[in-house]
Parts: structure tokens; sequence; C-alpha cells
């Protein structure tokens, strides 16, 4: 096939995709140190990402996935029910408080 065309193709190639993980020895993330230089690594990887290869597009997917990990485990969100009686310095319960009464105002109606 003299002057074919070669088509690049979106998919990853494994042995490509394995040396840049060699390369970058991906990991965990365990420490704060660690999450900011992949943040920056991230965003080195986002400022090109119309030129990444798949391969350095499916690392920053991975890259992505760790960051994730990392912040939902040390930044998680504590939710609080706030209908749930919440104990006072002496240990007793306190209640709840009431829930006000929902009041509608109807702009054409005088009260």
């Amino acid at each position: 096939m003299r002057g074919a065309v070669k088509i690049r193709c979106s998919k990853w190639i494994p042995k490509r995709y394995g040396r840049l993980l060699a390369r970058k020895l991906p990991a965990v993330i365990r420490t704060e140190e660690e999450n900011e230089r992949l943040i920056a690594e991230l965003e080195q990887y986002e400022k090109r990402y119309d030129e990444l290869t798949p391969e350095e597009r499916e690392y920053s997917e991975l890259l992505a996935v760790l960051i994730e990990a990392f912040e939902d485990a040390n930044y998680a969100l504590v939710r609080i029910n706030v209908r749930q009686p919440v104990a006072q310095p002496d240990g007793r319960a306190r209640p709840a408080p009431a829930r006000p009464a929902r009041r509608v105002w109807f702009p054409w109606h005088s009260f």
C-alpha cells in the first residue's frame, strides 16, 4: 500500500501507554505535596488537551481519578442532619428546633 495515508486512531496503544506509565510511575496519592504536584501536572495536560496523544489523554484521566480519590478521602464534606437532636454539653439531648410555619404571600391579596 504505497502512498497510503496513515489514520491516527483515537484509541491508545498499550505498549506506548505502558512506556508512559513506566516513565511517570503514577501511584495512590498519600500526601498533600503529592496531590499538589499531580494537580500541577494535570493542569499542564489540560492546557494542551487538543494536542495530546491518546496515551497522554488516558494518563490525564488517570491523574484526575487519583486526585479525586485523594480529595474525596481527605476533604469530605460532613453532612449534618438538622432534624436530629444535638447533644448538649451535659450529655442530654437537645430537642430539634420546631419547623416554622410556612407562609405564602400572594401579592394580589391584602391581609
